[in-house]
């Protein structure tokens, strides 16, 4: 991950600046109008250890399944498949939850495409595949590659406007001008690619996540004094504007989060120290943040109405990886089922 270089006083004055947010944002959380238990985040908080066992992430165990995305509509879920199985050849698959059919996208192999996110309308598919962004045909599976890049791409969002995509490039040489890493834009209609500046300096880390209002988009940083954090950028803005700062844990998976019917909306990210991965929520309403009982790992995706999981966990016969559904409430798992299923082909 890269980190901004600010001139001299400038730098000093970011520092301290993000000091004082990390500062405000630990009061917040020390008040009692804005404590973790504030208000409910999603499932309830009382059956957070259960969710913990229930579904707690895989980390160490193969995984043959990753990557899903689901379809704007809710109907269907875009995966990469890593190995050839019974299924067919490595790639993306799309699986319909209504017809409950599995059928393959575009074959590919092991490093990808990965990273999927659907447009907005559902048609495309974005993803990463050699270290390049891929543009996919949800229909025919026909793949595009808007732009050659030496640094690579990570982590494309697709705009919830449909008009960009975002994502983040990787440290290139020292010859190499400053904006050829970091974080940037694709802008779909000119076909126009840039780095993204606050001011005088250029944002760098990731993965990052448009907001539903396509203004502006949240990311994982790495600031100053050793602290990790997470921040908000506004589009046109001088500044990035911190959201979580510490100096003790990593964040990893960020996910914009609304359900309607449970009145919750905010911004989910995992937690990472040491060993440990809990999940939390950052409160749109308050800006704090606040436990959230599922316990997610770095390929899971909640649905568009926010009401579903999908996630990879390890099927029982062999602790393959695959693709599992519950939902978002069901801290009993009720609901939970497995979507795929891993056979390897004869002789494999």
């Amino acid at each position: 991950m890269d980190e901004m270089t600010l001139p001299g006083r400038s730098c000093c004055r970011m520092a301290l600046s993000r000091v004082a947010q990390l500062v405000s944002i630990l009061l917040c959380i020390m008040s009692a109008g804005c404590g973790r238990q504030a208000t409910r985040p999603g499932p309830s908080s009382h059956g957070a250890a259960l969710a913990g066992g229930l579904d707690p992430p895989i980390l160490g165990h193969g995984m043959v399944d990753d990557s899903p995305a689901w379809a704007p509509d809710g109907a269907s879920i875009a995966f990469h498949r890593a190995f050839p199985s019974t299924y067919g050849p490595p790639g993306v698959y799309v699986l319909s939850l209504r017809s409950h059919t599995i059928r393959l996208l575009v074959a590919g192999d092991w490093t990808g495409p990965r990273y999927l996110c659907f447009s907005p309308d559902g048609r495309r598919l974005a993803g990463v595949w050699r270290s390049q962004l891929a543009i996919i045909d949800a229909g025919s599976g026909v793949v595009t590659w808007p732009f050659f890049t030496e640094s690579g791409v990570w982590n494309p969002d697709w705009s919830p406007d449909g008009r960009r995509i975002l994502y983040h490039r990787g440290p290139t040489q020292g010859d190499y001008p400053p904006d050829s890493s970091g974080i940037h834009v694709f802008d779909l209609r000119t076909g126009e690619d840039h780095a993204v500046w606050a001011g005088s300096h250029r944002l760098a880390g990731w993965p990052m996540r448009w907001s539903p209002d396509s203004k502006r988009f949240a990311f994982v940083g790495s600031g100053y004094f050793y602290v990790r954090s997470i921040d908000s950028y506004s589009l046109g803005d001088t500044a990035a504007k911190m959201l979580m700062g510490t100096t003790s844990t990593l964040y990893d998976w960020l996910h914009w989060y609304s359900n309607p019917r449970h009145r919750t909306d905010g911004l989910l990210f995992i937690e990472k120290t040491g060993p440990q991965m809990t999940t939390h929520l950052i409160d749109s309403r308050t800006g704090c943040p606040l436990p959230w009982a599922c316990s997610l790992g770095p390929w899971d995706a909640p649905s568009p109405d926010g009401e579903w999981l999908v996630f990879v966990r390890a099927q029982p016969r062999d602790s393959i990886g695959v693709l599992f559904l519950r939902a978002v409430e069901d801290l009993l798992g009720t609901s939970r089922r497995q979507l795929t299923d891993y056979v390897p082909l004869p002789g494999s």
